[in-house]
């Protein structure tokens, strides 16, 4: 029982926190309720941006769709799932994105590359044809 409360405790001052930086409580609502909806009821989305800046947090509440950008990349790649350049990246249109150094960097870039000096290969169903 003390640990539920402890539990909505936590996220009664994330949100607060969140509503402290909202113009618009119709967005404000939106992102709640994506919170809310997540698997854990936001638990490690709290935990990943305890320590996030304003202009960050700001950043999900102009955009709450962030949260299902971060839901993909955290499943993906947890060590990207903070970086808010990504979600925005991932939460463009293919096509329209910027390019990845602009907000991964040149070193997790190269990293990322160096996985594919050998080649690589592409595995197609049916359905992708």
């Amino acid at each position: 029982m003390s640990a539920k409360i402890a539990i909505k405790i936590a996220d009664a001052k994330a949100f607060k926190r969140f509503s402290s930086l909202a113009n618009n409580k119709e967005l404000l609502s939106a992102l709640k309720k994506r919170i809310k909806d997540l698997p854990d009821g936001g638990k490690q989305f709290f935990d990943d941006f305890a320590d996030a800046s304003d202009d960050v947090l700001k950043k999900f509440v102009e955009k709450p769709e962030l949260v299902d950008a971060w839901k993909k990349i955290r499943a993906a790649n947890p060590e990207v799932s903070k970086n808010i350049g990504a979600l925005e990246a991932l939460n463009t249109p293919k096509g329209s994105r910027p390019d990845p150094r602009t907000y991964l960097g040149d070193e997790y870039v190269a990293k990322h590359l160096a996985k594919f000096e050998d080649g690589a290969a592409f595995i197609f169903t049916k359905q992708d044809i």
